[in-house]
């Protein structure tokens, strides 16, 4: 897998403005599909984290839009935001109760009447979660088989190595205690490299940003508690990361290219996200 710099993921996630931009930009760059939807969903999300205040800020603005005839999904697309943080923000501008909007997004039934705005909101929302390829159900979906899928690669790679390990969750963690994905009950050397003592697998990109809140929130206090660890980012690590970020080490997910599950984590899983966002998520096989 190709190494990138910081520069050139800048470049790649300008191209990608939704994630329907992936397969031609995959064409042009011969880069997997799970690498540019890792790209692109990172710094999406991290521009609603970023600018959700300043979103729901404009709810008044954005619940009178919606009432003159603008529906939720043409809202989103103009702002470049994900349609269910729209219809939730226009939702709390409209009084629609934290449990009903839920529902609303799960597609359970609501047991109680509803006034005549809500049940459009609701209709909207049916058709926004269909889309919705950050919050919706169906989406969250995908990203949990893909951090199944890298984990299951690795774990059938140190069961082949006669490595012993507990997962996480057969470690006996508790309140407050961090568990990582893989943890070795003595040091192990694994890919060339002495005392390691966890692996954790993370179906994301490396990149600097992301490294430095990885270390900071889970990598530190793995290291505190049970020493030296390894991490594997299936989609790579950025040139930068690699030299200036506080993680040193790193297993290449080159070294898994061959092995099958790598097919489905690099194109097979990512489609589906893309399918779903272009097509509808009825569309996902």
């Amino acid at each position: 897998m190709k190494q990138l710099t910081e520069l050139e993921c800048r470049s790649l996630s300008s191209r990608m403005r939704w994630i329907g931009d992936i397969p031609k930009i995959r064409r042009e760059t011969g880069l997997c599909t799970g690498l540019l939807v890792a790209i692109h969903t990172q710094d999406l999300r991290r521009y609603v984290i970023r600018n959700y205040w300043k979103m729901k800020a404009l709810a008044p603005r954005l619940a009178g839009r919606w009432r003159s005839g603008e529906t939720i999904e043409r809202l989103a697309r103009k702002r470049s935001f994900p349609p269910i943080a729209i219809a939730r923000i226009v939702a709390s501008e409209i009084g629609v109760s934290k449990a009903d909007f839920r529902k609303m997004v799960s597609a359970v039934e609501i047991e109680h009447e509803l006034p005549r705005d809500h049940r459009r909101l609701a209709s909207e929302v049916a058709k926004a979660v269909k889309r919705d390829y950050m919050d919706s159900p169906w989406s969250l979906r995908i990203y949990r088989e893909l951090g199944r899928e890298g984990e299951r690669i690795l774990a059938e790679w140190l069961e082949e190595k006669d490595i012993p390990f507990e997962t996480e969750k057969q470690q006996k963690g508790g309140l407050g205690v961090p568990t990582p994905d893989f943890l070795f009950s003595s040091p192990q050397k694994i890919d060339g490299v002495e005392n390691i003592s966890w692996i954790e697998s993370k179906a994301f990109f490396g990149d600097l940003q992301h490294i430095r809140r990885h270390y900071r929130r889970q990598v530190s206090r793995y290291e505190q508690r049970y020493g030296d660890g390894m991490i594997v980012y299936w989609y790579g690590v950025s040139k930068e990361a690699k030299e200036q970020g506080p993680i040193r080490r790193f297993l290449d997910p080159a070294r898994f290219e061959e092995r099958p599950g790598m097919k489905r984590l690099q194109e097979e899983v990512p489609s589906k996200l893309v399918t779903g966002a272009v097509k509808g998520s009825d569309q996902i096989s």
